[in-house]
């Protein structure tokens, strides 16, 4: 049988959540689930982009599906930074899917959350109510929190990578500091546990193939897909245990021919 990967789901949100939730929302929870307990993580940065990739929606469904999620508390998600250099990250709240006081009433779908916005957090006013400084503050923690992640997920991944040719000890690959933004776009285009697992095989290819590695630039430059290197990486001809098996048999067995007839005169 052929082993094959997959993500578990929340029977909570299959049983309870998914009936009442739009299609887009159910794909986008999907997705969360996928970048994060299928991972092996509780938290994960995903892009706008690999969120429409991988739901085959535009950005608006996205967005609704999104918003959906987060009012009825089923994700959790976080924003830090501006522009273009701003990271957003998404956890499943297991313990809001569990809960069993929820009624039907209670949960909102995209019929009746379209006039509410995705995140008020992040649309604070200068009002100095209490509400908006406590939203303040917890912005700021987790701003900092994820910040000193992802610095310590890129030096993770900058370090991993030689300085020399694996195989020509002689040869530079030129690997800079200016490398490690390039590092930092290509975790928030994919995931930290899928750049640093790429690179670990690309590693192990060059090294059984004995060939130059790419200088890290061009290698972030031109990121290779992480499913045809593992189709690559695997052996060639895998063991066969049982075909090894009948064939040491059939090795060891001795059969007496006569010469005249062609007969067998003995086997064992």
């Amino acid at each position: 049988m052929i082993k094959i990967n997959h993500t578990q789901l929340s029977n909570e949100f299959i049983d309870k959540w998914m009936m009442k939730l739009s299609g887009s929302a159910t794909k986008c929870f999907i997705v969360i689930s996928r970048k994060t307990i299928g991972w092996h993580k509780d938290i994960d940065q995903i892009s706008d982009s690999q969120l429409i990739k991988m739901t085959g929606q535009s950005l608006n469904t996205v967005k609704s599906g999104i918003k959906e999620l987060l009012e009825n508390k089923i994700i959790i998600m976080s924003r830090t930074g501006q522009g273009k250099g701003t990271i957003t990250t998404y956890e499943i709240n297991y313990d809001n899917i569990s809960n069993n006081n929820i009624s039907n009433s209670d949960i909102l779908n995209e019929s009746n959350v379209s006039n509410i916005d995705i995140l008020p957090s992040f649309n604070i006013s200068n009002s100095d109510t209490t509400k908006e400084n406590l939203l303040k503050k917890e912005y700021k923690e987790n701003s900092i929190n994820n910040q000193s992640i992802i610095k310590s997920q890129i030096d993770e991944i900058y370090n991993l990578y030689p300085s020399k040719d694996i195989n020509n000890n002689n040869r530079s690959t030129s690997k800079s500091k200016k490398d490690k933004d390039k590092i930092h776009q290509r975790i928030k285009e994919l995931s930290y546990e899928e750049v640093k697992k790429t690179i670990k095989i690309y590693l192990d290819c060059a090294a059984k193939n004995k060939t130059w590695i790419k200088n890290l630039s061009v290698l972030l430059n031109k990121f290779p897909d992480l499913n045809e290197l593992e189709n690559n990486n695997k052996p060639e001809n895998e063991p066969d245990p049982e075909f090894d098996k009948y064939t040491k048999e059939f090795e060891a067995i001795t059969i007496t021919y006569d010469n005249r007839t062609g007969e067998v005169v003995n086997a064992k």
